[in-house]
């Protein structure tokens, strides 16, 4: 009785094929994590951006809070401001009275500009900042009540609240929101 060869020793091509299939799994799994690491990537990308449009769609909100905050306020609360104003709360104000006042302004949008009420910084490295811009719309219309007098009409105001929001690296994010506001007959 003769003993039978290992394996091995019968058919020397059989571990070639084990390496081959091994060596295409190898390169399959590769190109399947290059892939994964690149959509990964491409997420966080996205994710990014998306967290920056949401920065800057904030401060072009609080850009509109800062307008309802000075167009509420009454002539007992407000300061006094130079009709000359052009930037920030006195800016706001002096145009909201001069559009009043000049009927003739209405439709016509007027630019608050910016200044150090208007900017912040979030975070090292970042600024944030807002210009806003006001219409006097006219008086607003009031149905089914027996008002009579249209002085006591409350003015109604369109407000535009343009953001900036800029890195160190000179990138800068822009987002404009805008809103109606009527304003009590007292001011």
């Amino acid at each position: 009785m003769n003993p039978r060869p290992p394996r091995s020793l019968q058919h020397p091509e059989a571990g070639g094929i084990t390496i081959l299939v091994a060596l295409m799994l190898l390169v399959l799994l590769t190109v399947a994590a290059m892939a994964l690491s690149r959509n990964a990537l491409r997420e966080m990308i996205v994710a990014g951006a998306s967290r920056q449009g949401v920065e800057t769609r904030e401060i072009a909100d609080s850009g509109l809070d800062y307008a309802i905050y000075w167009m509420i306020q009454g002539q007992d609360n407000r300061p006094t401001v130079s009709a000359t104003a052009t930037s920030g709360y006195q800016g706001l104000i002096a145009a909201m009275d001069q559009l009043r006042s000049n009927p003739t302004l209405s439709g016509r949008y007027y630019t608050i500009n910016n200044d150090s009420s208007m900017t912040f910084n979030p975070a090292p490295g970042k600024t944030g900042s807002f210009d806003l811009q006001i219409i006097n719309m006219g008086k607003l219309p009031i149905v089914l009540t027996s008002q009579i007098d249209p002085r006591l009409r409350p003015d109604l105001w369109a407000v535009r609240s343009d953001a900036n929001l800029t890195y160190g690296g000179g990138m800068t994010f822009q987002n404009s929101r805008e809103m109606w506001v009527s304003t009590t007959v007292k001011q």
